[in-house]
């Protein structure tokens, strides 16, 4: 029972630290997004990435060793226009800020759970821990499918503003994918505890 302890005891130090870390990736976009907004059109840092042109023309016969060909290039882009800021500040918020609040609501519920107090069978085992695993399942599979349709729609936006030519952008589809495998796993093991906790009630009323 001690060993188990300590290991849940670890187990939430590491979800407490991947709940930093979501919420400096927060911060992080924030900061992104002001410094979009407010710089000028002669000093540019940052912009609007992930764009891909409709042609590309990329010389690679001097990176290539002999006898290597060239099947297919993509080039993705990083642009900016002083003209369009506000609407590629707005539209960058849309490529980000879903992704990252849905993994931070998600740690947020998953530290609840894992909290030092929850060790106790009684406790993690019970109705608290249904709800909040629903919860997580909620964010993971609507904010995932949320992200990929905002951020396909932000990138489309941002090429027809920047790009002549631009066609549809693609969103990031690995994460998504994964965040909707957890989102459905917490559903899954939320679901096999309230049954559990149906049949031990059923148990103790026999008895």
């Amino acid at each position: 029972m001690v060993a188990g302890n300590r290991w849940f005891g670890r187990l939430h130090v590491i979800v407490v630290l991947m709940l930093i870390g979501s919420g400096l990736a927060v911060l992080g976009g924030l900061l992104t997004t002001v410094v979009l907004a407010l710089q000028s059109g002669r000093h540019v840092d940052y912009g609007f990435p992930g764009l891909w042109p409709a042609q590309d023309k990329v010389d690679l016969e001097q990176g290539l060793t002999p006898g290597t060909q060239v099947v297919r290039t993509m080039v993705e882009l990083t642009a900016f226009n002083a003209g369009d800021r506000p609407a590629l500040t707005a539209l960058f918020v849309l490529t980000w800020l879903p992704t990252t609040l849905t993994a931070f609501l998600a740690l947020f519920w998953l530290s609840r759970i894992t909290l030092p107090g929850g060790f106790g069978d009684n406790v993690l085992f019970s109705v608290r821990t249904v709800t909040l695993l629903r919860r997580i399942g909620k964010v993971l599979v609507i904010g995932s499918l949320a992200a990929v349709a905002l951020d396909f729609a932000a990138k489309t936006a941002a090429a027809h503003i920047l790009l002549q030519g631009a066609y549809a952008i693609p969103g990031t589809i690995v994460s998504p994918f994964f965040a909707l495998a957890a989102g459905t796993g917490a559903y899954v093991v939320a679901e096999v505890i309230r049954r559990g906790l149906e049949m031990l009630d059923d148990l103790q009323g026999t008895i």
